[in-house]
């Protein structure tokens, strides 16, 4: 048995019946209904035609706050199959009454800086209080509020109070107020004395201050002219964590009637220690010096300090990693310290070990290479080693006056050339002491003593032991007792190759001895005078010098060479020429014609212009017993040599061709190879001066020089302009005088 079934959908919900809102409430309106359907989902609820609520299913009440006044409600029930008829019903929400009036309104009168209205609440329906000043709206505050800080100009007020809602405004409670005039300000407090800023913490600065004022507010602190703070009256210290460095604080004492001058002082925060510096290490393979390596871990140090073996040695800028110490042979420990304001860092060990054995130190006039004077280096020095004088000429403290203190040293000029290293004493002091013992250890070789000056012996150098003195020249020493270029007053020195020129003293312009034995050999005195005898020598009683190969010319005084009771001085193979008080004299008499003595023009190249090299024709050249003076030949026919620089011949030069200058253009390289200085020796047509240039293989110009003749000689001393040695290699000599233009090749070897 079988039939056909349907379930039907439910039609739309029945609408709701008995509809009211309530039309007597200030706050809402409550609307209500009657549900009389079973099916619906819920209940749309409009007002005055917008839908306001979407309530659910079975609810009869909705509670609405609208706008006041009367508006039309409508309620429907709503389902799956659309929605019932709807119900509705007007209701009012009705205004308020006003709120009651405040009351106990009070207006302050005694303030200058505002006018305080305050009442008492006595509503509780008010949504607010206005205020009113003179009439005029003032200000509003919320409800249960009893103050109001007003701030008029300066006066007397009438002053309105107003409780307000929706329902309309109180009555108003009122009073009078004033606000006060202020009285005038005080004067300027004084300003605060013995203002101190720290410059010694590490955390902070302190500062502080006297407070001389009775008037003031406080004080206020500026750092770099910016104020930073302000403090209450009476206090006197103040704490600032400013960055690291130093600042600039003043302090100024205040009230309302202004500021004082300020008191100020500058204070510095100090930074931390820097960090230590890492991977120290020392050499240990170097002869007489230790190479110090660090690694710089830090970044605001100021300098690095080195300590040998407890005491410091060295002090260093910052961002150094290494120092060369110069020590005696033996083994050392050495600490590094880097600093800054803050302080120390801990100390970064290392050991090291200097190697025995001789070392050239080069000097520098300008202070630099291995140490800033003559002196120092001397001071470094250990048995057998040299100290080089670099070109230039030295002067000052620690580059005259130097005593090596007994020490078997040399000293020398780099190039070998006396007149390129200079030692200037410029008439404060002599060139140099040697009275400790000095042996034939102790030489000084190639090197010009220029301007020397002592008040009694030795303005050149002073002498009381056995030194080696070679190739060097004196030239302007003055004594104003004994010797003007040395004084020699014990030992056995020996001098060579030297030239003696216009020194002065009152005994023995040049040399001065006693109760010593010198010995001179091939050494040129020229121009040399003194006051009470022995214009180039004097010997003192009991004592002898030997001299051979000597030139004595153009002596000014009472006679050559003098001696005093028991002196002597023994010549051979020596020239005494055109001295003014005469030559073969006093304690010298009867010794020429002896020995290989004469007593003739040496016929120098040109002593007027300080070229001391013999002529070609000079007696004193080729003589049988061997040269006389300091320096050989240097000029053939009617060549004249000029030397480079002032004081004086720089050395040897020798010319296998004796005939080598003609009338035509000849140049001359001597030597060729050449180990230091070359002489560059040049007969060209013509007349005016010459230019000597010198260039590498390159093309480079090295070095200029010049001559005040077209026929003369140059001396390069292997050096560029700059003073610097050039290195090893070919190099060709351009010289430019009179009607030609020459270039020669020359070879340099170090």
């Amino acid at each position: 048995c079988s039939d056909l079934g349907t379930r039907v959908p439910p039609g739309p919900p029945p609408a709701p019946t008995e509809c009211a809102a309530t039309d007597d409430r200030t706050d809402a309106v409550i609307l209500t209904w009657q549900d009389n359907a079973e099916n619906e989902m819920g209940y749309r609820v409009l007002r005055d035609g917008n839908l306001i609520a979407q309530l659910g299913a079975n609810v009869e009440t909705y509670e609405d706050h609208p706008t006041y006044g009367t508006h039309l409600y409508v309620v429907y029930a709503y389902g799956l199959t659309g929605a019932s008829d709807e119900c509705e019903d007007e209701g009012t929400r009705v205004l308020p009454p006003p709120p009651l009036p405040p009351s106990a309104c009070d207006a302050s009168d005694d303030r200058t800086d505002s006018v305080i209205v305050s009442w008492q609440d006595e509503a509780d329906n008010e949504s607010g209080f206005r205020i009113k000043r003179d009439g005029s709206l003032v200000g509003s505050v919320g409800a249960n509020v009893e103050r109001y800080r007003d701030v008029p100009p300066y006066g007397t007020y009438s002053y309105e109070v107003l409780a307000y809602n929706a329902g309309g405004e109180s009555d108003p409670c009122g009073d009078e107020g004033t606000r006060q005039s202020p009285p005038p300000p005080p004067p300027p407090p004084n300003p605060p004395v013995d203002c101190d800023a720290t410059d010694d913490r590490l955390d902070s600065i302190i500062v502080t201050w006297q407070d001389e004022s009775e008037n003031e507010s406080g004080f206020r602190i500026s750092r770099d002219h910016a104020l930073i703070a302000t403090v209450g009256a009476d206090v006197e210290v103040y704490r600032d964590v400013p960055a690291v460095g130093t600042h600039v604080y003043s302090i100024r004492a205040y009230n309302l009637g202004g500021a004082s001058d300020p008191c100020a002082d500058e204070g510095t925060r100090l930074p931390s220690p820097p960090e230590a510096p890492g991977s120290c290490a020392a050499t240990d393979d170097r002869v007489r010096e230790i190479v110090v390596t660090w690694e710089d871990l830090s970044s605001d140090e100021t300098a690095f300090h080195v300590y040998r073996d407890g005491e410091p040695i060295a002090e260093l800028p910052a961002g150094a990693e290494t120092h060369t110490d110069r020590v005696a042979a033996g083994d050392y420990e050495y600490a590094i310290r880097a600093s800054n304001n803050g302080g120390f860092s801990g100390p970064c060990m290392a050991a090291g070990t200097a190697l025995p054995g001789a070392v050239t130190w080069r000097v520098r006039p300008d202070g630099g290479g291995d140490f800033p004077t003559i002196q120092a280096a001397v001071d470094a020095a250990a048995p057998g080693d040299i100290v080089l004088l670099a070109p230039g000429v030295f002067r000052g403290e620690g580059n005259r006056g130097i005593d090596p203190h007994g020490k078997p040293i040399t000293i020398r000029s780099e190039t070998g050339h006396p007149a390129a290293s200079a030692i200037d004493c410029e008439g404060v002091d002599r060139g140099f002491v040697l009275a400790s013992e000095e042996g034939p250890g102790f030489a000084l070789q190639a090197v010009t003593i220029r301007s020397g000056y002592h008040a009694t012996d030795g303005g050149g150098a002073y002498i009381a032991s056995s030194p080696s003195i070679r190739d060097c020249i004196f030239v302007g020493c003055i004594s104003g007792g004994d010797g003007g270029a040395l004084a020699v007053e014990g030992g056995t020195p020996e001098v060579s190759g030297c030239l003696f020129n216009k020194n002065s003293a009152g005994r023995g312009g040049a040399v001065f001895f006693e109760g010593a034995s010198p010995s001179f050999d091939q050494c040129t005195f020229y121009g040399n005078e003194s006051i009470d005898g022995g214009d180039a020598v004097y010997g003192g009683a009991f004592s002898s010098a030997a001299f051979a190969h000597a030139i004595v010319a153009a002596s000014a005084g009472g006679g050559a060479i003098a001696c005093g009771e028991g002196g002597a001085a023994s010549f051979t193979c020596s020239d005494l020429f055109g001295n003014e008080g005469g030559d073969w004299t006093g304690c010298v008499a009867g010794q020429n014609g002896v020995a290989g003595n004469i007593s003739l023009d040496p016929r120098f190249c040109g002593a007027e212009s300080n070229s001391f090299r013999l002529h070609a024709q000079s007696p004193c050249l080729n003589p049988p017993c061997g040269r006389m003076g300091a320096y050989g030949r240097g000029c053939w026919g009617n060549v004249v040599s000029h030397q480079v620089g002032k004081d004086g011949e720089p050395g040897e030069a020798s010319a296998s061709d004796p005939g080598a200058f003609g009338e035509g253009p000849s140049v001359l390289l001597l030597p060729s190879p050449a180990h230091a200085s070359v002489s560059i020796l040049f007969s060209l047509p013509g007349a005016g001066g010459a230019s000597v240039r010198v260039y590498d293989v390159a093309g480079r110009l090295v070095r200029s020089m010049g001559a005040p003749s077209s026929r003369g000689e140059v001396v390069w001393d292997g050096a560029d302009d700059a003073g610097n040695a050039v290195a090893p290699g070919a190099y060709f000599v351009r010289i430019a005088g009179g009607e030609r233009v020459e270039t020669r090749r020359v070879v340099l070897i170090r």
